[in-house]
């Protein structure tokens, strides 16, 4: 029998961060992950890697100060651990500086709100940000220019390549003493616990002890707590979000990310240059859980990111070759927020980091270890014990005039949006539209009727008992606009 002061299982970004962090503590560390290398479908390996900690933040959420705070010391924490892991190991990932982002165009007033939040924080923190003209940014040439778009470059945010930043991370732990670190390709069975130690049994056969276990295994940790932790942990509900990706070659011009802002409850899209070649992100679409694991982008899912992206950010994507695509299944807890932190003695999570994994991954990291070793507790902001449950059954987000108002209007957007699809053409009739939106957010949204006279209704309470209003919004209005007549 092998033993060990810590496992770790999962082998992803945040993973690789808290092996890191534990080994440069001197513990003895096993990593447990069932492939030996990135795989498809893993968030990492999907990631665009934007350090999105001002461009992430949005004017819908009411977490303020602690979602605020934890974004920017991640990524100013970043710039150490850069600095760690190249005196570790010679080698280093790059920081790209700076973010375009384009409010308007499709976006509307969403954009705006968004963008105009963005910018309140940066005053609030006195964090740097420059106006700029959409014509004077560079690799930014789309073919439908609306004349109401507004830019602002966020000197704090950046990009990394996420390929790189694993492997440079890879590499450092790889230089450890073999006695401190070791990797299986393996799969956990059993979980038994005697006083302190806890004893894995594998599916290979293998048999190892620690007095710590860190998950780390992203959107497909439900497997783990249907299965090993299934009769005595408490239950972490995750979802996710399916993220497409498509990696293009070189375009000529861009020389730092251009983004949107995140609109209708999902990812804004993003362009971002690499040493090489050029990124072009993402696809949202919720799932309760990843069970059925699609490798392989839809036909739609490439059609949307080509289309929108050429006629919003750069139309010499036409002139691109198309190198790869790449799907990943982002970890999404109920309020959004990370649940990271004790699940019980010697039991740990590190997991719902969603679209922030890359630029989370290094503070989790040391956030982990230190709670682990040190007795330091991690941020509440990503607190386990906290109750989850959907913002939309919560009375601090019901009684906010402001967020009701917004998810309102994000609702009509949406439906507007959908105008081909109803029964009757919406064609100008906002009117008709936003009494829709009530109807459903009165009745669906916040009811605790479930006796819905209509089957349609039903459904949507139903889905929206489990899931947070952001993300399940599209997929339940989609439902409901293509199954029930509205007149």
């Amino acid at each position: 029998m092998m033993c060990y002061d810590c496992i770790v299982v999962g082998k992803g970004a945040i993973g690789l961060s808290i092996i890191f962090h534990l080994l440069q503590k001197g513990v003895k560390v096993l990593c447990i992950d069932d492939s030996p290398r990135y795989i498809d479908a893993m968030a990492s390996f999907a990631s665009g890697a934007m350090l999105g900690a001002i461009s992430e933040l949005s004017h819908l959420n009411l977490l303020g100060d602690m979602e605020e705070e934890a974004f920017i010391e991640a990524r100013k924490y970043h710039l150490q651990f850069q600095k760690s892991i190249s005196e570790k190991s010679g080698s280093s990932y790059e920081i790209k500086d700076g973010l375009f982002v384009i409010a308007g165009g499709y976006g509307g007033e969403q954009d705006f709100a968004e963008l105009n939040h963005q910018i309140e924080i940066c005053k609030k923190y006195n964090i740097k940000f420059d106006h700029v003209l959409p014509s004077e940014i560079p690799g930014f040439k789309p073919t439908t220019y609306t004349g109401i778009e507004k830019s602002v470059f966020f000197n704090f945010d950046g990009t990394i390549n996420s390929g790189e930043f694993m492997a440079c991370i890879d590499y450092s732990i790889s230089t450890f003493s073999k006695q401190k670190y070791s990797f299986i390709q393996d799969n956990i069975l059993q979980i038994e616990k005697t006083e302190n130690t806890y004893f894995v049994k594998c599916n290979s056969g293998n048999y190892l002890c620690t007095n710590h276990i860190i998950f780390s295994t992203g959107a497909f940790y439900h497997n783990i707590q249907d299965t090993i932790l299934s009769n005595n942990e408490k239950k972490i509900v995750l979802y996710s979000g399916r993220g497409v990706g498509l990696h293009l070659s070189k375009i000529k011009g861009l020389t730092n990310g251009i983004r949107t802002p995140n609109r209708d409850f999902a990812c804004g899209l993003h362009l971002l240059p690499n040493d090489s070649t050029t990124y072009l992100g993402a696809t949202n679409r919720f799932t309760p859980s990843p069970n059925e694991i699609e490798k392989h982008p839809y036909v739609n899912e490439h059609q949307f990111l080509i289309n929108s992206s050429i006629q919003e950010l750069n139309s010499n994507i036409l002139q691109s070759s198309h190198l790869k695509s790449v799907v990943g299944y982002r970890p999404l807890s109920i309020d959004r927020r990370p649940i990271v932190g004790r699940l019980n003695d010697g039991l740990w999570i590190a997991n719902g980091t969603y679209r922030n994994g890359m630029l989370l991954a290094p503070l989790i990291g040391m956030e982990i270890s230190n709670a682990i070793f040190e007795n330091i507790e991690p941020r509440k902001y990503w607190n386990t014990n906290r109750k989850l449950m959907s913002e939309f059954r919560n009375p601090e987000f019901l009684t906010n005039e402001s967020w009701v108002a917004n998810v309102k209007s994000e609702m009509v957007h949406h439906v507007s949006k959908r105008k081909d699809i109803f029964n009757t053409t919406l064609g100008n009739e906002r009117q008709k539209a936003e009494e829709f939106c009530d109807f459903v957010y009165k009745e669906v949204f916040c009811s605790d009727n479930n006796e819905l006279s209509n089957k349609h209704f039903q459904e949507a309470y139903k889905l929206f008992q489990d899931a947070p209003i952001r993300e399940n919004v599209p997929r339940v209005l989609n439902f409901l606009l293509s199954e029930y007549n509205w007149k």
